[in-house]
C-alpha cells in the first residue's frame, strides 16, 4: 500500500457493487441477510453511491420509503464532506420513496447511508434510467468530489 496512513489501524475495506437495485434490491438484501452477525460484530458501515453526476453531494438521510439511515453515518459523512471542502446538502431521499442500497443495511439496523451527488430533479429527468444514460453524462467533477469525501472518510475511519 503507498499510503497507509490513510487507513486507520484495524480497518478492513470492502469495495463491493450489488445486483438487481431496481428489482427491489435484491443483491443488498441478499449479502445483509447471509452476512448480517458478521456485520453487527464488525460494527460494519457502508457507504454507499447513487447517481455520481453532479459536484454537490446530496447525504441521505433515509431510505427505503422513509427507513432512517444512522444519525452516525450522517454526522461522519457530512463531517468527511466539510473536512474535504466539497460541496453538500443533508436531506431525505428526494424521490419521494425511493431506495437505494444502502436502505438494505438501514432497515437492518446498520450503519449506512447513500450519498447521491445528482442535480435533482433536473438530471434524473433528462438522463436517468434512460436511453441517453451513457458513460457520456459523467464528468470529473463529481468523481473527484465522490473521491475526496471518501478518503476523508476513511481516514477518519468513519467517524
Amino acid at each position: 500500500m503507498q499510503n497507509p496512513s490513510f487507513i486507520p489501524e484495524d480497518t478492513e475495506i470492502r469495495f463491493i457493487t450489488f445486483g438487481c437495485e431496481e428489482a427491489g434490491l435484491w443483491g443488498s438484501r441478499q449479502y445483509v441477510s447471509r452476512h448480517i452477525d458478521e456485520l453487527k460484530r464488525l460494527d460494519a458501515r457502508l457507504l454507499n453511491f447513487e447517481v455520481i453526476a453532479h459536484p454537490e453531494i446530496i447525504i441521505l438521510t433515509d431510505d427505503v420509503n422513509g427507513v432512517k439511515n444512522s444519525p452516525e453515518m450522517v454526522k461522519s459523512v457530512t463531517k468527511a464532506a466539510e473536512q474535504a471542502g466539497v460541496p453538500f446538502k443533508v436531506r431525505p431521499y428526494p424521490l419521494g420513496g425511493g431506495a437505494s442500497d444502502a436502505g438494505s443495511f438501514s432497515k437492518a439496523g446498520l450503519k449506512a447511508l447513500s450519498i447521491f451527488p445528482c442535480k435533482f430533479p433536473q438530471q434524473i429527468v433528462s438522463f436517468y434510467h434512460q436511453r441517453q444514460d451513457t458513460p457520456e453524462v459523467l464528468s470529473i467533477d463529481p468523481l473527484i468530489n465522490v473521491l475526496k469525501l471518501t478518503l476523508e472518510w476513511i481516514r477518519s475511519g468513519g467517524e
